[in-house]
């Protein structure tokens, strides 16, 4: 495979030797992410390292359109959406291996693993306050036309001081309010109905999500004013179900 006919115009050569690995953070679908510390700076991010096969027909569509998405948000940038520093490229494996680095923000944990770890009697304040930092993200995203399509507690990123951070954008597709969308790609569990049936879907199929996700977070003691906000979001009808700068507005967001 010929590199440059696959590299986006915003890539660097390599800049391998400026991080540090210190520790495996995880492992996805291309690759594996890495607790590492930029040397000349000693700022610690975490490091995506993406292994594509040379002999490939080229980098996979949901590589370039993450690292396509994340440069893009890093122009508007948003406190609860994940920044992306750097993107460089090196060969391994004896050229073999194509890997694609992308350098984003380190976060504590994912909700995922941030729920198994903290006690399930956490403060009331702190899940309204989680909850309301994932739909401004979401929002954020909206409103600048761009559909996430793989929400769930792995792809939410939350800090020790409670700042949550949206991850993940390999799935992630530009919309426009006229067009509707028909790839199934999101994670069988937040599947909105529209999803499951095999129909088109647009900016809801995120807020369907979200609202699985705010389940889990108030999960067990579910307040009586999470209640409209969970129902708005698992409404069926996408026509019916709410926005998420609608679902910022309800009163469960106003304590």
């Amino acid at each position: 495979m010929a590199l440059a006919a696959t590299q986006p115009s915003y890539w660097r050569s390599s800049k391998a030797d400026e991080y540090r690995e210190l520790n495996l953070l995880g492992k996805g679908a291309y690759g594996v992410v890495y607790h590492v510390t930029h040397t000349p700076t000693m700022t610690e991010y975490a490091l995506k390292k993406i292994v594509v096969g040379v002999n490939d027909d080229g980098v996979p569509q949901s590589v370039l359109r993450e690292i396509s998405s994340m440069m893009s948000l890093r122009r508007l940038r948003h406190r609860n959406i994940t920044l992306l520093h750097d993107v460089f490229h090196t060969l391994e494996n004896n050229g073999c291996d194509l890997h694609i680095n992308m350098v984003v923000e380190k976060c504590d944990w994912d909700l995922y693993s941030f729920l198994k770890d903290i006690p399930r009697d956490m403060p009331d304040h702190q899940c309204r306050l989680i909850a309301k930092q994932i739909f401004e993200g979401v929002d954020f995203l909206h409103s600048n036309n761009i559909v996430h399509r793989d929400l769930k507690p792995q792809n939410i990123l939350i800090n020790r001081d409670q700042t949550v951070k949206i991850a993940d954008f390999g799935l992630s597709r530009a919309y426009t309010t006229q067009s509707c969308l028909t790839t199934v790609v999101v994670t069988l569990w937040y599947r909105s109905p529209e999803l499951l049936l095999q129909c088109s879907y647009n900016t809801a199929v995120d807020v369907w999500a979200v609202g699985c996700i705010m389940s889990e977070l108030l999960n067990p003691r579910l307040p009586s004013d999470a209640i409209p906000v969970i129902a708005g979001c698992l409404t069926f009808a996408t026509e019916q179900r709410l926005s998420a700068r609608e679902a910022l507005q309800m009163p469960f967001f106003n304590q």
